[in-house]
């Protein structure tokens, strides 16, 4: 009988295990191909960027893309997607990896440590929010309804493009450029670190 329970108890716990694991996939390769397809990956079905680390990200709209990501220098970068969310990040501060990650109707970036998150071209959604913390930075071109931007540590945020409605959220040391942006209503407002933990839970 306790046999019996024991083995129950293994295989429950391993279909445990299949269950809660993620798809990762690690965009280093020595060979010089450096176009990595992530074919277990949609990208329509990715809705948040989070990314973390010494990591350069360009973002590009495109739905038809075959390819998730490019790994453009060969650098070490890990790419992990959990549910919606794809998480971008490396380990290594002696390097900066540049990745150009294809999207579709995401409708948020998140960034921290020293990552840097850029746009190709303006991407057009209906609604964006923009994260960011301690040294990250962003320049975002986008064309939306709604827009809201969180900041906070010395991150920077430059935006390009108009929105109906746009909510600025940031602390004393974070700084944000408009020049190019244009917004029907904007609100400012500020935040603490708790209250930017909070929002971003």
């Amino acid at each position: 009988m306790v046999m019996k329970t024991s083995i129950k108890s293994l295989v429950a716990a391993a279909l445990m295990t299949v269950v809660v694991s993620t798809s990762t996939v690690y965009a280093y390769s020595p060979a010089p191909l450096k176009t990595i397809s992530a074919s277990a990956v949609d990208v329509t079905a990715i809705k948040k960027v989070i990314v973390k680390g010494n990591v350069e990200v360009t973002l590009v709209q495109a739905p038809s893309s075959k390819v998730l990501f490019k790994n453009e220098n060969d650098a070490y970068v890990q790419v992990k997607q959990v549910g919606n969310s794809l998480f971008v990040d490396t380990k290594k501060s002696d390097e900066t990896a540049k990745i150009t990650v294809y999207v579709d109707e995401i409708y948020r970036v998140d960034a921290s440590g020293n990552a840097v998150v850029h746009t190709k071209e303006a991407l057009k959604l209906d609604y964006l929010q923009v994260f960011l913390k301690d040294n990250a930075k962003a320049d975002i071109n986008s064309t939306t309804l709604g827009l809201y931007t969180s900041l906070i540590g010395a991150s920077e945020l430059k935006l390009q493009g108009s929105t109906n409605d746009h909510v600025v959220a940031m602390d004393a040391l974070s700084k944000i450029t408009m020049e190019k942006f244009s917004a029907v209503k904007t609100e400012k407002k500020s935040i603490s670190m708790p209250e930017y933990a909070a929002l971003n839970d």
